[in-house]
């Protein structure tokens, strides 16, 4: 049995895509998706202020489709209160989020950042941000309490490598890029000649990188770029310090299904249903990080939307893995049993027919697919512990 897995699926995202574009009313208990930062910070032109980040998903919006893509247009306003409650700053602005694929309307992974930058003249202030969706008039209200940012510090922002961004990506790292900017400012009281601020990078709790920086006397602010590994997956979490002074910023990077990418040696023991002979042969010969890479390259190869973050055809074949292994382990995982075999290569079955037992004793299931083929397993012991008895085309 050879199947042909990624035409299924295809087909099966066409359906699913069909279906898929109506208009959503938007859920407005949304307030928790909405991610405010507000820190000390020093601007490129050496200015000392409060550096404001805001994040939240495309889901909060209502998207419109206009033409050929998907339009969604909001209002931003901040404002500047100091420790008497008085607005010492305000700054308002409409902006539009444009996005190729409804699904991607919808992609928690897919946000909208926005910053503004406050100069300051005293030390305590509080920050009040109200989002407006434009199109639904729903809106949403923020708060950070009063904080006093007078103190030493570093702090740390990423910020965004496409040019059409407001030129921050909050704390989730989009799939095309491939190289972290983060801009770091300091104030310290006293710099020591020749010293230098620690960077430690870690990736789920292991330390992947360390280096150090010189601490400039006249340059407050520098840019720090990270290469990011195909091998770093969930959160990422950087680290600085300078004397006792310290500073993070904790970032989320793309990883779907990650933890397959953990155990490469069991993905590739699953992905063998889809690889050609000559494919898994080729992987047998490489080292670990290869075969992770090799992977990767794989599903990249075949995803049926490249220009969006998710790949549908990826998702739905791990997907299958997961209900397999949890629904059909028997003597031993899921994947690995005859129904988890055909399940992941085709999918779901239209209908399953079971019978009672016969004259032997045997159960059967018998799957029906819509192309007409069916599956007949078997259970011979009566524990539950079935076998593919026969295929018809």
């Amino acid at each position: 049995m050879k199947p042909k897995l990624i035409i299924i699926l295809c087909l099966a995202l066409i359906i699913w895509n069909c279906a898929g574009h109506s208009k959503r009313n938007i859920n407005t208990n949304n307030k928790q998706k909405i991610h405010l930062q507000a820190f000390s910070h020093i601007n490129e032109n050496n200015d000392f202020g409060i550096q404001i980040n805001i994040n939240f998903p495309n889901s909060l919006l209502v998207f419109q489709k206009i033409k050929n893509e998907f339009i969604a247009q909001f209002q931003i306003s901040v404002a500047i209160l100091d420790s008497a409650k008085q607005q010492v700053s305000h700054y308002s602005w409409e902006a539009e989020k444009k996005e190729a694929y409804f699904e991607d309307t919808r992609n928690k992974k897919k946000t909208i950042s926005a910053g503004y930058f406050f100069k300051t003249s005293s030390d305590k202030y509080s920050v009040s941000v109200l989002i407006e969706d434009l199109d639904s008039k729903y809106r949403w209200h923020e708060e950070i309490p009063l904080t006093d940012y007078s103190s030493e510090f570093i702090s740390s922002m990423l910020i965004s490598q496409n040019k059409n961004d407001n030129n921050f990506i909050g704390n989730i790292v989009p799939d095309d890029i491939d190289t972290l900017v983060i801009q770091i400012s300091h104030h310290f009281k006293e710099i020591i000649p020749n010293s230098f601020i620690n960077i430690e990078v870690e990736n789920d709790d292991e330390i992947v990188m360390f280096d150090s920086v010189i601490v400039k006397q006249k340059k407050n602010t520098f840019n720090y770029p990270i290469l990011i590994s195909e091998f770093w997956l969930g959160n990422l979490n950087v680290y600085f310090n300078y004397e006792e002074v310290e500073g993070e910023i904790n970032l989320k990077l793309p990883g779907n299904n990650s933890q397959y990418w953990k155990d490469i040696e069991t993905t590739i023991k699953i992905m063998k249903y889809i690889f050609t002979s000559s494919e898994y042969r080729e992987l047998k010969s490489l080292s670990k990080n290869e075969k992770i890479i090799f992977v990767k390259k794989y599903w990249k190869s075949i995803d049926p939307t490249p220009k969006t973050e998710t790949n549908e055809v990826m998702n739905e074949f791990f997907q299958r893995v997961e209900f397999s292994s949890s629904n059909f382990s028997e003597l031993g995982p899921g994947w690995q049993s005859d129904r988890g075999r055909v399940y992941i290569i085709f999918g779901a079955p239209e209908h399953i027919e079971l019978t009672n037992q016969n004259n032997q004793g045997y159960k059967y299931e018998i799957w029906h697919y819509a192309s007409g083929k069916q599956f007949i397993f078997i259970d011979e012991g009566m524990f539950g512990n079935y076998r593919l008895f026969k295929e018809i085309n």
